[in-house]
This record gives structure tokens, sequence and C-alpha cells, in this order.
């Protein structure tokens, strides 16, 4: 089921991004640990992205 601000399927996703399957597999495996409840799960992608993001960042002006 796709939302409505949804572009792609998380399936089509996944098989536009095969190489990376692997990646996706442990990021996956750490978020659904139920040990953390579903805000702080949210959290936590929403803070590496931008981590990410800000890295991305930094290094572009090296």
């Amino acid at each position: 089921m796709n939302h409505s601000d949804q572009k792609l399927s998380p399936d089509l996703l996944l098989t536009i991004n095969d190489e990376i399957q692997p990646l996706i597999n442990e990021v996956m495996n750490a978020v659904n640990q139920p040990k953390y409840s579903y805000k702080q799960k949210e959290t936590a992608l929403h803070v590496v992205n931008e981590i990410l993001f800000h890295e991305l960042i930094t290094n572009l002006s090296d």
C-alpha cells in the first residue's frame, strides 16, 4: 500500500537499489529492535539522515 506522498513503493525501491541490500538489511535489523519505541526509532532515523546530509555537504566543500 502506498501513501499519498510516497513516490515509489518500498518493494520497487529495494529492487532498484539491490546493490545496497546488505546495508538496508543492517539498518532495518537495528530499527526493528523491540527495545525501542516507534517514536525513538523515528527520531533516530531522522537524526541519522541529518547527520549523513551534513557529512555529505561538509565533504563536498573539502
